[in-house]
C-alpha cells in the first residue's frame, strides 16, 4: 500500500507511542479508576482539562465490559483521482464533530472477541497515516534493543506496545465499532497519557476514504486522503499538514503492483513495489485479517514475494 512506503512512514515513527500497559497484554485495567481529585486554582494544578485529558478520563471510567455498542461508522461520498483536494481544509463544525466522535468512541468502542495472538517487530510505521504496522512481524521479538509487540483478537489488532530499556510502554490502542470496523485509534506518551488521536471515515462503499489526526489540544494535525479504485485494486493518497493551512507534503500512486511518489509537477517517481490489497493482507499467514473490511464474499488474490497478483482481482 502507498503509506508502507518506508521512506515516507519513517517520519510517523516518533508518534508511536511510549507508555507501560497497566496489565500484560491485556488492554484493561480492571481496578476502579481513582476518583478524581478537586482542582483548585494553583499554577501546579490547572482548573481546565484539555481533549487528551478529557480522552483520559474517558478512559479511565470506561472499564472492560459492558460497553455500549457503536453502529456508525463516518461514511461519505468517495474521492476519485480528479476529487482529492489540492489542500484539506476542515471547518469549525467538521473539527468539533472529529472531537465528538473521539470521544464517544473512546468511551463505547467494541473490542474482538476470540482467541489472542502476538506479532513482533524491531519497528513499526504508520500504515495509511494511522495504523501502528509492520508487513514483515513475527512471532518472537527480536533480539535489538527496542522492539513492538502487536496484539490481535480474532485475528484483528487491539493494541501495539513498545519495548526498550525503560519496560513496556502502550503506542496505540484501536477502536472499533460493532461491526469490528475501525473507527480510529489513540496513542500513548511516556507518561501513559493519550496524546496523538485518530479519526477515519470511510466511502459508501466501505473502503478508506480520510484519516484526520488530532493533538492534546483537539487541534487538527495532519490528514490523509485516499482515492480507491475498485476492491482497493488501486490507491492514490495524498497527505497534508494541516496546521499548515491543509498544505499537502507527499502524494502517492499505488497503481496495480507498483508505488509511485507523484512530483508537485505532476511526473512519477517509482518508490515501493506491491498491491494494495498485498499490503493489507501481508500477516495473513499468522491468522491475521485485512485491517480494513472488505465486501462479503470477495476473494484476496494470491501475490508472488513483490506483491504482484498472481490471478485476476474479482
Amino acid at each position: 500500500m502507498n503509506s508502507a512506503v518506508f521512506p515516507v512512514c519513517i517520519l510517523c515513527l516518533g508518534l508511536i507511542g511510549c507508555s507501560t500497559p497497566r496489565i500484560g497484554t491485556d488492554i484493561y485495567d480492571t481496578t476502579p479508576a481513582p476518583a478524581e481529585p478537586t482542582r483548585s486554582a494553583s499554577p501546579r494544578q490547572p482548573t481546565y482539562l484539555t481533549f487528551a485529558d478529557e480522552v483520559g478520563l474517558l478512559l479511565s471510567d470506561r472499564g472492560p465490559d459492558g460497553q455500549t455498542r457503536i453502529h456508525d461508522v463516518p461514511r461519505s461520498e468517495a474521492y476519485t483521482a480528479k476529487t482529492l483536494p489540492a489542500r484539506l481544509r476542515l471547518t469549525p463544525a467538521e473539527i468539533h464533530t472529529i472531537r465528538d466522535d473521539i470521544k464517544n468512541w473512546v468511551s463505547n468502542y467494541s473490542v474482538p472477541t476470540g482467541p489472542a495472538m502476538t506479532l513482533y517487530a524491531s519497528g513499526a510505521s504508520s500504515e495509511d497515516g494511522w495504523l501502528s504496522y509492520n508487513a514483515y512481524a513475527r512471532e518472537y521479538p527480536p533480539s535489538t534493543s527496542s522492539y513492538y509487540e502487536f496484539v490481535y483478537r480474532d485475528g484483528l489488532l487491539v493494541s501495539s506496545t513498545r519495548h526498550d530499556i525503560n519496560g513496556k510502554r502502550l503506542s496505540h490502542l484501536i477502536l472499533y465499532s460493532e461491526n469490528m470496523t475501525p473507527l480510529g485509534a489513540v496513542c500513548f506518551n511516556a507518561e501513559e497519557k493519550p496524546f496523538l488521536f485518530y479519526h477515519l471515515t470511510y466511502d459508501q462503499a466501505g473502503m478508506i476514504k480520510r484519516v484526520v489526526s488530532v493533538d492534546e489540544r483537539g487541534e487538527p494535525l495532519f490528514g490523509t486522503c485516499h482515492a480507491i479504485t475498485g476492491v482497493y485494486a488501486s490507491k492514490e493518497s495524498i497527505h497534508y499538514k494541516l496546521r499548515s493551512f491543509g498544505d499537502p507534503y507527499s502524494h502517492t500512486f499505488n497503481d496495480g503492483d507498483r508505488i509511485y511518489r507523484i512530483e508537485p509537477d505532476g511526473s512519477r517517481k517509482e518508490v515501493n513495489r506491491g498491491a494494495p490489497l498485498w499490503w493489507l493482507t501481508r500477516l495473513s499467514k499468522f491468522g491475521v485479517k485485512p485491517f480494513y473490511p472488505l465486501p462479503e464474499g470477495f476473494v484476496v488474490p494470491e501475490f508472488d514475494k513483490f506483491g504482484t497478483p498472481l490471478q485476476r482481482e474479482n
